[in-house]
């Protein structure tokens, strides 16, 4: 996948620039051959001087855990995530019962700045926030 398609995985996400400036994502698209973020920061690829910030799945609000019962039809429980056998389980009841995780919930986690360690991003268009 090229990295202008994995960064339009992350619209609403906060990116941060080479310089430290920081903004959120509102789209990626291609203009005379160059990508560009939000209408404002040109780019080629490689991005090496833009990063995603991203926070990790065991740091979730309990928020978001809330939002994402809701959004996807879970009773009340889920405890987490957990990555494993190369894929995203929610881990919910007293911490025994994993249910591996949609499509759709991992772009839903995604859209909300959760770094998911399926090798997506490369590492050097990452950084880890907590």
């Amino acid at each position: 996948m090229k990295i202008a398609n994995v960064f339009g995985l992350y619209i609403g996400c906060k990116v941060k620039l080479k310089g430290g400036y920081i903004f959120t994502l509102h789209g990626v698209y291609k203009m005379n051959g160059m990508f560009k973020l939000n209408k404002r920061s040109t780019f080629n690829e490689p991005l090496k001087d833009c990063k995603l910030l991203l926070t990790p799945l065991s740091k979730i609000t309990e928020e978001d855990k809330r939002e994402f019962e809701k959004e996807f039809g879970y009773s009340p429980g889920v405890l987490g995530f957990v990555y494993r056998d190369d894929d995203l389980w929610n881990l919910a009841g007293n911490g025994e019962i994993f249910v591996k995780s949609t499509e759709s919930e991992k772009f839903w986690l995604r859209s909300k700045g959760y770094d998911i360690p399926d090798g997506l991003v490369p590492d050097e268009y990452k950084e880890i926030v907590e």
